[in-house]
């Protein structure tokens, strides 16, 4: 495709403030491999790492979809980032249940997994569906079961920290935007420290 780019979007984590919104500009690096594809990695700043695993990836001619696959999977198996993977946040019910969605540009192809449970890399299970099945969207015990199927290990996503954060809330009935400020210990005085 004469000039067309290729463009690699990791999603932004919002807490619904505006600056929250925006892409860590540095985060964004542009090197024209030849005249026609230029190639980008545009991450959230939780995903600096991210962009630069699936940037030189790409750079070295691997697919974008398995480059932004593979960057996605160091924040799926980091414990310290709750917002996928390993340590996600918990739902209402006190479960960590993943979403992954992908799509690859040149194939027009997509798959995605919701309300996966016990599987670290939601993003990688994502990328199968799309590649070894006739769906693009398997969810909950469906998704587990293939995921288990492909030779994914289960697992007990909980961390002791979304866990505390999971109480607090529950207990609070608090809104998400504070959820960053106790997993930090911000959290303003008179609020029950529990970290």
């Amino acid at each position: 495709m004469a000039g067309s780019a290729n463009l690699l979007a990791f999603g932004a984590v919002t807490d619904g403030t505006e600056s929250s919104r925006r892409y860590n500009v540095t985060a964004l690096r542009n090197l024209n491999l030849s005249d026609q594809t230029p190639v980008r990695a545009i991450a959230s700043t939780n995903g600096l790492e991210v962009k630069n695993l699936a940037y030189d990836q790409m750079c070295a001619g691997v697919d974008t979809l398995a480059a932004a696959v593979s960057g996605v999977t160091l924040v799926e198996d980091d414990p310290e980032d709750m917002t996928v993977g390993l340590g996600g946040l918990l739902n209402e019910n006190g479960i960590v249940e993943l979403d992954a969605a992908v799509m690859h540009g040149p194939t027009h192809q997509a798959g995605a997994v919701v309300a996966l449970q016990r599987i670290r890399n939601a993003a990688q299970v994502a990328k199968l569906v799309m590649e070894q099945t006739d769906h693009v969207l398997l969810v909950g015990e469906g998704a587990r079961v293939f995921a288990s199927a492909q030779g994914f290990t289960e697992e007990d996503l909980l961390t002791e920290t979304a866990r505390k954060i999971w109480l607090y809330w529950k207990q609070t009935n608090s809104d998400r935007r504070r959820l960053a400020a106790v997993a930090d210990g911000s959290a303003r005085s008179g609020n029950p420290k529990i970290l």
